[in-house]
């Protein structure tokens, strides 16, 4: 059973890197059809925290986010919208040797790119998180432009334009199969018997690629890592208003205001693998562990809440984004698919149209897991 009439292309998957893929190419007059298995920014999008930084080992991931944030910004101005951009800026604390000497060689790279990162003394420190722990820190790097956002109410937004350009949206509509070639054209067969036929096909499907690359011979190595994140009560007596977003890379830990409480980010590398999304409410113990070592002051205030969302991850911890001969690829983004949505969805596009992007995003082909030699991971935090 075919559909109404093909498509120019399908983009599988409604999260924030293919409805911005879809509203790109719409806006080029693309014919565009979007096929999520689920709802729009059901999986990974809608329950990651938000966070939007410009700290990682490579100035690619740097400029992507720049790259992002300007786009932002345009849209913001052209569609009359506040995506609601909370800038309260970003601070990576360094408490071993290792992660002091990675944040210490990437200064040449984010002074050269533009990116304004500064070195905190403990009394800043004390001054943006009042009552931290900073005894242990070696360094801290403190990126004042960085900040978070509402990525379900991003990609909404971004769909609502999208759908305005002429793209359409088939949700609960799993694409089971994909079959064909850029010569001829390609089936999208969905669950439900029916069938698209389209010029060019996009996955943005998150731990869902790997099959659907198999179909085209592409080894897009993706797997789900379960990320928790614990909402305390509200804090009373406690000025949240300038506190960053606070990563701690040696006690895994992430932490960023929410309303008038704290977001807390806290993963177990034994759920690896896992796709639910039931929370492991017994991680709530090493989570009052590592607090107490590095913000004491949180540990007796109460959990709101607990979810849990899954980042879709690499081997490398890097994206991959890619493509040719009508079949093209932005998954795997490994927990950064918001902050660099607007960017890999432009990129994309710019392929599908056989245009040069903006972005030069060649060392993200999936061709690099071609070797396994390759497969090694690489810092990325």
């Amino acid at each position: 059973m075919a559909s109404e009439e093909p498509v120019d292309v399908v983009v599988i998957g409604a999260g924030i890197v293919g409805c911005a893929t879809a509203y790109f190419l719409s806006r080029r007059g693309f014919r565009v059809t979007i096929c999520e298995a689920d709802t729009v920014a059901s999986g990974a999008t809608g329950l990651a925290s938000g966070g939007v930084r410009t700290q990682f080992a490579t100035a690619l991931e740097m400029q992507m986010t720049l790259r992002s944030r300007e786009l932002w910004r345009s849209f913001e101005r052209e569609h009359d919208l506040d995506l609601g951009y909370q800038r309260c800026g970003y601070l990576t604390l360094a408490a071993d040797e290792e992660t002091a000497e990675e944040l210490a060689r990437r200064r040449p790279m984010q002074n050269e790119i533009g990116i304004n990162a500064i070195e905190l003394d403990r009394q800043k420190l004390d001054e943006l998180a009042p009552g931290i722990n900073s005894d242990d820190v070696l360094l801290a790097i403190y990126t004042p432009d960085d900040g978070f956002g509402s990525p379900a109410d991003v990609t909404n937004d971004i769909l609502t334009a999208a759908r305005k350009a002429g793209a359409t949206l088939r949700q609960r509509s799993p694409a089971e199969q994909v079959t064909g070639n850029a010569d001829h054209g390609f089936d999208v067969q969905l669950a439900g018997g029916e069938t698209i036929q389209a010029q060019a096909v996009v996955s943005c499907a998150g731990h869902g690629s790997p099959e659907i690359g198999r179909g085209f011979g592409i080894n897009l190595p993706v797997s789900a890592y379960r990320q928790h994140q614990f909402l305390t009560e509200p804090i009373d007596n406690f000025d949240l208003t300038a506190l960053p977003n606070i990563l701690d890379p040696a006690l895994d830990l992430y932490f960023r205001r929410e309303g008038t409480g704290v977001l807390l980010g806290i993963s177990d590398p034994a759920e690896a693998g896992r796709t639910d999304t039931t929370v492991t409410w017994a991680l709530l113990e090493p989570l009052g562990e590592r607090l107490e070592r590095r913000w004491p002051r949180l540990v007796d205030v109460g959990i709101a809440k607990g979810w849990v969302g899954c980042y879709e991850v690499t081997p490398d911890r890097r994206a991959l984004i890619g493509g040719h001969d009508g079949f093209f690829y932005a998954t795997g983004f490994s927990g950064h698919g918001f902050m660099h949505g607007f960017a890999a969805g432009e990129t994309v596009a710019a392929l599908v149209a056989n245009e040069v992007p903006p972005l030069n995003v060649s060392e993200l082909s999936a061709d690099r897991f071609a070797d396994p030699v390759s497969h090694q991971k690489t810092p990325s935090t």
